[in-house]
């Protein structure tokens, strides 16, 4: 264990020796990446026009005047309506018999709003005339609708919060370990390029503790860039710079102790497997070049694995038990509060093996001169 210290704080010098790596990784996780999502999320209220929806109707459509010059920012052009195709920038509103179509091009947000007011403008005109032909025949609207339904959100906003954040937040979390576990690659196999490799094996450190050592290495590397994306996103949150769905921004977001503890243990088990997978990978390569080909399949399957925490849906408990895959529903299901103690244990069994494994793997590649000075 003294060994695998010594040799682990070695390459621990060696990479925090790179000051401009480390900065780079602490102002990308800690900055750029909660910002360039805060945008995302308040892309609407940031860069919101003051130009106004155009909006061409018929000519002579009273109602529809009425109702639009009632509605803040829009700008009516009247003129005969010849086609009903839809327009790219701007809304179009025929009314063919009692029906008024409101054509445009919905995938673009503003547009899409702007039909959406339309409509419930039109909505309420239509409902008051109809209340007012029920009243001159003596009738009340309330025998039509003998009772409503309202459906109400009993989650505080600490909850929803919760469920925002929990959208994204496990899938970038588990990617930035993955790709900065990747960048440490030199720690494996930085020594054959520099000749050093040879001085190492012949001295008394067991080659078990020359591979723990260099893979713990690259665990710290890409744990602290995780972690560091954490304390961004709380922080973002805590300004009000995050998410928004329309009703809760993210200000109520807050991390229990218990919840920073199963996130700590949930990124350390996966850290270690992926660590120790870049480990093999980097013994076996002759450079850090070729090491780049080996792993490059490993980001594309953890793109593939860990977008699964995108989804709502219940999965069964057994996917937990898979690398990166069970990380990621483990860190979801930590958001909101509702994990469970066989989710977080089978998550974390799953990468303690395939750890052991991966030493193994290793330290008997290190046992093997052939591999490690393959031509």
């Amino acid at each position: 264990m003294q060994k695998t210290a010594i040799l682990l704080g070695k390459e621990l010098r060696v990479m925090f020796r790179d000051r401009r790596l480390i900065l780079g990784v602490a102002v990308v996780s800690l900055v750029i990446f909660p910002l360039l999502i805060g945008f995302v999320g308040n892309a609407d209220r940031l860069l919101a026009s003051d130009d106004p929806v155009h909006v061409l109707v018929e000519e002579n459509d009273q109602v529809l005047g009425t109702v639009l010059a009632a509605l803040p920012g829009f700008q009516v052009h009247r003129e005969r309506v010849a086609a009903e195709a839809a327009a790219k920038r701007h809304l179009t509103i025929v009314r063919r018999e009692k029906t008024y179509r409101i054509l445009g091009d919905l995938t673009r947000e503003r547009l899409r709003d702007a039909a959406r007011d339309v409509r419930l403008a039109l909505d309420s005109v239509r409902q008051a005339g109809f209340d007012a032909a029920l009243a001159q025949r003596g009738l009340s609207a309330e025998a039509l609708e003998p009772f409503t339904v309202e459906l109400v959100d009993t989650a505080d906003p600490e909850v929803r919060s919760a469920r925002v954040v929990s959208i994204l937040l496990p899938y970038l979390v588990v990617i930035l370990l993955v790709t900065n576990a990747i960048r440490a690659i030199y720690v494996a196999v930085g020594e054959k390029e520099k000749n050093t490799l040879a001085s190492l094996l012949v001295s008394n450190v067991p080659r078990n503790a020359i591979v723990i050592g260099k893979t713990f290495a690259i665990v710290t590397f890409a744990a602290f860039a995780s972690a560091l994306l954490l304390v961004g996103f709380v922080g973002a949150a805590k300004l009000g710079f995050l998410f928004n769905d329309g009703e809760v921004t993210t200000v109520g977001f807050r991390l229990t102790v218990g919840q920073v503890a199963q996130l700590a243990v949930n990124i350390l088990s996966l850290a270690l497997f992926i660590a120790s997978l870049v480990m093999v990978l980097g013994t076996f390569a002759r450079s850090q070049r070729e090491a780049g080909v080996y792993t490059a399949p490993l980001v594309f399957i953890t793109i593939f694995l860990a977008i699964f925490s995108f989804s709502s849906s219940d999965f069964g408990l057994g996917l937990y038990a898979v690398p990166i895959l069970g990380n990621a529903l483990a860190m979801r299901e930590t958001f909101l509060q509702s994990l469970g103690a066989d989710q977080i244990l089978l998550a974390i069994a799953g990468n303690v093996v395939l750890f052991l494994v991966m030493v193994q793997i290793s330290a008997w590649m290190y046992r093997r001169e052939d591999v490690m000075f393959r031509p």
